[in-house]
């Protein structure tokens, strides 16, 4: 079985549109959180997800994330437990300097607000 084989189908066609929509400008998406930890309970644990993407995003980008988000729960009703965050690799890399791994921040995309926020620090 392959690495991508392991990886819930819901996640692979997200990042596929994702790479799709963005294209060079997506760095990664990372799958983090209990089904990584190995405590994922089916049908009740969500997707944790990072997404990672050069540069700012801008209010045309986010509003094709909100879309994508959208079509994708209507195509597949699982899409509903994909959680996470975008955040610009330059902000990342400052912030991962900065704060040495001690503590995480969210940084995210807000479509409510139609904005993406910085990530910010905290001390643990």
């Amino acid at each position: 079985m392959t690495q991508r084989a392991r990886i819930p189908a819901v996640v692979v066609v997200f990042a596929d549109r994702l790479h799709e929509l963005l294209g060079k400008r997506l760095v990664g998406v990372y799958l983090g959180g209990s089904l990584v930890m190995g405590d994922f309970i089916e049908r009740s644990s969500d997707y944790d997800l990072l997404v990672v993407v050069s540069g700012d995003l801008s209010s045309a980008d986010l509003g094709r994330l909100a879309a994508l988000h959208e079509r994708l729960v209507d195509e597949l009703p699982d899409a509903i437990r994909l959680e996470g965050d975008y955040v610009p690799r330059e902000a990342f890399a400052r912030w991962a300097r900065a704060t040495r791994f001690r503590s995480f921040a969210r940084a995210g995309c807000s479509q409510s607000q139609n904005r993406c926020s910085r990530p910010t620090t905290s001390q643990t």
